[in-house]
């Protein structure tokens, strides 16, 4: 130590008391320690370099501490480096350098990993594939089935309506049970009936393959469709507790709906041509079974608490944001309707017929890469508002459509439009659990289903009778206006939606 009382670097030493195993950081006065290690790391480097007198003092002068406990100074690289990787390593300390920085592919990445580690994603998901392929692949194959049994197509029309429609007034019903009784034995007792209603139906197509008997059956497996995507979807809220986890849980069950559309017909088609359409028919029983029965077994199923109060008559059609919800999605799928059409009559006016499919496939893809970038980012405008915004993005992707002079172009621009269906799709879940009354949120699920199925049907009869009387591009134009009319009725109840309207008895 020099006279005046300053240290020298060779001479500091931190004494024994001024931590458990020599801790440096007790004792130091706040911005004590960057002072030191930038001063104290100089002079250590120019002793190094053969100047210890003005560089350690320089150091040693700006390093001393006054205030409480003794003093403390380090010096030389080898201390400094070892203090910055302590402080480093302190919580909410982190280096500049050393954080990341996270572009748009690591945020989606990051966003779905975390959904994977939450407990039951995995096998929920899973389980949603191998039910919900069957459900979208069924009406396809037994469209097929009829076809080949009765070699009338409009009879095979006829069998698939009855089919479609009996599941459009089925699933409400079997969500209410749901919703009552839990969801093991409603789910297991409707797949039950549901193989029954499978198996009779086969042996109707080997035995007596008339138009009528056929779409008995047809209806009674569509009324006994198991509700497993409804079920589904009101688990999340009981698995996730996280907002945006669980609006990544959202966006992953839109896209295995999108996945489910895709892959079922496909499959359908190739078992249909390799070993006939009873075989397909036959194993999308086997498949939903099998699916129905697991998704039934996993804990959170199991451990699903039924409401005994009831939702009355009328369920979750009491509250109005969930009134809302339904004319949105009834518009959706007249939406989708009018569009299938649209692309199959330009097609036939380009003389192209596979333009129509490589237009739904363009959109389908859209729509899995909108699922996919919404679930990833983190909102701060509510649903509600976003929705708005969704609709009035889809009607115009849709109405530009009708500007696509060729076929390239018609594809190309599917693909935007079809970015919003996703988000769409995301939002109205995630609103309907909000806005569902207590008791009733399976049911209110349901319902949204066959408010989609209405929907559809309104929109191939829209598009049927305009098809063939006006250009293509009226025909998107129409699809476009059903977008922006489901934009307006959401404007006008965004209260509703925001803050649900209190229902008496919930």
């Amino acid at each position: 130590m020099l006279r005046d009382g300053r240290v020298r670097a060779d001479d500091v030493q931190v004494p024994a008391f001024a931590g458990a195993a020599g801790d440096p950081a007790v004792g130091r006065a706040p911005g004590a320690d960057v002072r030191a290690d930038r001063d104290g790391g100089r002079a250590g480097r120019l002793a190094e370099r053969g100047v210890p007198g003005r560089g350690t003092r320089r150091g040693a002068r700006r390093g001393r501490v006054r205030g409480r406990g003794p003093l403390h100074v380090r010096c030389g690289d080898a201390g400094a480096g070892r203090d910055r990787d302590a402080r480093r390593d302190q919580p909410g300390r982190a280096h500049r350098s050393a954080r990341p920085r996270q572009g748009a592919p690591a945020r989606v990445s990051g966003a779905y990993r975390r959904l994977w580690r939450q407990r039951w994603v995995p096998a929920l998901l899973l389980v949603g594939v191998c039910a919900r392929v069957p459900l979208q692949a069924y009406v396809f194959a037994v469209l097929l089935l009829a076809v080949e049994r009765t070699g009338s197509y409009p009879a095979a029309g006829v069998v698939t309506a009855a089919s479609g429609l009996a599941y459009a007034a089925g699933v409400p019903v079997h969500g209410r049970l749901v919703d009552r009784y839990g969801q093991t034995w409603p789910l297991r007792a409707a797949s039950v009936v549901n193989a029954a209603a499978f198996t009779g139906l086969l042996v109707t197509a080997q035995v007596r393959p008339t138009a009528g008997a056929l779409a008995g059956w047809a209806a009674a497996v569509g009324l006994s469709l198991p509700p497993v995507a409804a079920a589904a979807r009101a688990l999340w809220s009981r698995v996730i507790a996280d907002d945006a986890i669980r609006r990544t849980a959202l966006a992953v069950d839109a896209m295995v709906l999108d996945v489910a559309l895709i892959a079922g017909p496909l499959l359908v088609t190739a078992v249909s041509a390799a070993v006939g359409a009873a075989w397909a028919v036959g194993g999308c029983a086997v498949v939903l079974l099998g699916g129905t029965l697991w998704f039934s077994t996993l804990p959170p199923s199991r451990a699903w608490t039924p409401s005994r109060r009831g939702g009355g008559l009328a369920g979750p059609l009491r509250a109005p944001g969930v009134v809302v919800l339904l004319l949105v999605s009834l518009l959706a799928g007249a939406l989708l309707g009018v569009l299938r059409l649209g692309f199959v009559e330009f097609a036939g006016e380009r003389a192209d017929p596979a333009a129509g499919g490589l237009a739904l496939a363009a959109f389908g893809a859209g729509s899995l890469l909108g699922g996919l970038a919404y679930g990833a980012r983190s909102w701060r405008a509510d649903a509600a508002v976003r929705m708005r915004w969704i609709l009035l993005g889809y009607a115009c992707c849709v109405a530009a459509l009708a500007a696509a002079p060729g076929v390239p172009a018609l594809v190309a621009l599917a693909l935007p439009a079809g970015f919003f269906l996703a988000p769409l799709v995301i939002c109205n879940f995630e609103l309907v659990g909000r806005c569902a009354p207590p008791g009733t949120t399976t049911e209110a699920f349901a319902w949204g289903i066959t408010a989609t199925f209405a929907g559809s049907a309104l929109g191939n009869v829209v598009a049927g009778a305009l098809a063939g009387a006006v250009p293509a591009g009226v025909v998107f134009a129409t699809a476009a206006g059903f977008a922006a009319l489901a934009a307006a009725i959401v404007t006008t109840g965004t209260k509703t939606l925001i803050v649900p309207t209190a229902v008496e008895g919930s």
